[in-house]
């Protein structure tokens, strides 16, 4: 597969909430109602599934994913750019990056706490 398939979920879906089947981290105010997206990306356990060093996990690696392109699982393409993390983040199961299962549950944060996890994001190197 190639590195940038490899690369993103975040649907998620980025997405960002908390991997795994016992949604272990997710919903309520998270990080005492942090707004600092690396806070956050601990505090939500998103990095348990979430790689910014680009290790494969249960989700893509988020390290220099913010402007590429990545494939789905329905086969389409998307550019991975604020709208998309967002969304990934808030509906992590709509867009999934092809070679990940959509296990992201869903994660209650404010637009403060999801603006600051697309920062972070896009801050990270490739």
């Amino acid at each position: 597969m190639p590195a940038v398939g490899v690369a993103l979920a975040l649907a998620a879906g980025l997405a960002l909430g908390a991997c795994g089947g016992d949604g272990g981290g997710g919903g309520g105010e998270l990080a005492g109602g942090s707004t600092d997206g690396a806070t956050l990306f601990r505090g939500a356990s998103c990095s348990d599934c979430h790689s910014t060093t680009g290790e494969a996990k249960t989700g893509p690696p988020l390290n220099g994913i913010y402007g590429r392109e990545v494939t789905l699982t329905d086969g389409g393409t998307v550019t991975v750019d604020d709208e998309y993390l967002a969304r990934s983040i808030r509906e992590p199961k709509s867009q999934v990056v092809d070679g990940f299962r959509p296990v992201m549950p869903d994660i209650d944060l404010s637009d403060a706490q999801v603006d600051a996890l697309v920062d972070y994001v896009k801050s990270l190197p490739g």
